[in-house]
């Protein structure tokens, strides 16, 4: 069997396939990204990590011990919301570094962990022109 070749066509395909498979969840975060474009209130941050980590399955855990959990996101994220509105809001172009920002988790007593599919996911949603979804459902759709 050929596979193939991925192109901007075949990309716009499943692009259309999957918005129309999710056609609530894809308008529920939608709604909720344009009502909470910040992220200097913790209670909005708290909603958009669970409900973006939820619908998508970014395997973050909802409570965790041992790996940081969604409200150690949602707290990491608010502490560093001026830069991250900076780059997600107020800013005309890329910085790919407040991906890394918001996917790098170090939490006192708890394994450190890199959350890069929810943070790409997290700033497409904010931009996404500027910042594409990268995820396994992604890796295999390029395959």
């Amino acid at each position: 069997m050929k596979l193939p070749i991925p192109n901007e066509k075949l990309v716009r395909e499943a692009v259309d396939e999957f918005d129309r498979e999710n056609e609530a969840v894809e308008q529920a975060l939608a709604e909720l990204f344009h009502q909470y474009p910040r992220n200097e209130d913790l209670r909005h941050v708290v909603l958009k990590v669970t409900a973006l980590n939820s619908l998508y399955s970014t395997q973050i855990p909802v409570y965790g011990q041992r790996i940081p959990d969604v409200l150690d996101v949602a707290r990491q994220m608010h502490r560093n919301s001026q830069e991250i509105d900076s780059a997600l809001v107020d800013g005309s172009a890329c910085s790919p570094g407040i991906v890394g920002t918001i996917a790098s988790l170090k939490v006192p007593g708890r394994q450190n962990r890199c959350y890069y599919a929810f943070a790409t996911k997290y700033c497409s949603w904010h931009k996404p022109k500027l910042y594409p979804i990268w995820d396994s459902r992604v890796d295999r759709y390029l395959w």
